[in-house]
């Protein structure tokens, strides 16, 4: 069984993933800003998935990324799945 993530740690996962995947600086990547204004492309939104997948330990849709739009919201949902797993 995988340990649950907090939030802080999945959004700070997160937003080095977009930082290095974009090349947008971190400190331009809002947790409340939409996946799509980061110019992430849908292969990347799949291939985003699959790399938090493998972070978290958990198994996660390739959807999230439309299903939860923003890092706010998309954390409260792997931390929400993480203490369920």
């Amino acid at each position: 069984m995988t340990p649950a993530k907090p939030t802080h740690e999945i959004e700070s996962w997160i937003k080095q993933w977009i930082s290095t995947e974009t090349g947008t600086p971190i400190t331009d990547i809002d947790t409340d800003t939409n996946f799509a204004n980061f110019g992430m492309s849908s292969s990347q939104g799949i291939l985003f998935s699959g790399d938090l997948s493998d972070w978290s330990g958990l198994n996660l849709d390739p959807s999230l990324v439309w299903d939860y739009p923003t890092i706010e919201l998309l954390s409260a949902y792997v931390e929400s799945v993480s203490k369920n797993a």
